[in-house]
């Protein structure tokens, strides 16, 4: 449904059900992207997933619908930075703050994105910042180099997030792209 009305969708996924049979099926009707979940070496992959095997499954699957979709569907790798694969991740990883749009914004009317996501949400900047001290405590002694974009003080965070302020500059997809969570809210990437 969301294709027949013209608009980008995809699929996020640890890979594990993901085999031919499960590709074809997807690919009849195919997303424009697929993400993979993958944590790091075999050994770190499959400790962090808790099941033996999983990093090797999770490759097979990833190879053969990479195959399948021959260019069609772009298939993206996915980590999520932790204890466990810190030490082992490439060289650098980038972090980027997010920007989120009003419902008017999403029933197309024109705006600047703007926060926070919900009405009435109010987000603690201490911990976001205490999260980011984390990020970056975490890539140390490891060979991994954290970045943060835009690299903010916990008070332009509180700032940032809270509404109080606009987001400086705008996304070149700031009015085609969003990205809608599991608890329906929805929120714009700047990943760009």
């Amino acid at each position: 449904l969301i294709k027949q009305k013209g608009h980008d969708c995809g699929l996020n996924t640890n890979g594990l059900l993901l085999d031919r049979h499960a590709a074809l099926r997807l690919l009849k009707n195919p997303p424009d992207y697929v993400i993979f979940s993958l944590h790091g070496t075999p050994s770190v992959h499959d400790k962090i997933t808790g099941l033996k095997g999983a990093f090797k499954k999770t490759v097979s699957n990833l190879k053969t619908f990479s195959a399948l979709a021959g260019g069609e569907t772009e298939v993206i790798v996915n980590c999520v930075i932790n204890r466990e694969n810190a030490g082992v991740l490439p060289d650098r990883v980038i972090f980027e703050h997010l920007q989120f749009l009003k419902k008017s914004e999403l029933a197309g009317g024109a705006g600047a994105p703007i926060t926070p996501v919900l009405e009435g949400y109010k987000l603690n900047a201490d911990l976001v910042s205490a999260g980011l001290g984390k990020i970056a405590a975490l890539a140390r002694g490891g060979k991994t180099r954290c970045d943060v974009r835009p690299l903010m003080t916990r008070e332009m965070i509180d700032l940032y997030y809270n509404g109080l302020i606009k987001p400086q500059g705008a996304c070149p997809h700031v009015l085609d792209s969003v990205n809608v969570g599991p608890d329906g809210t929805v929120r714009l990437c700047v990943l760009c």
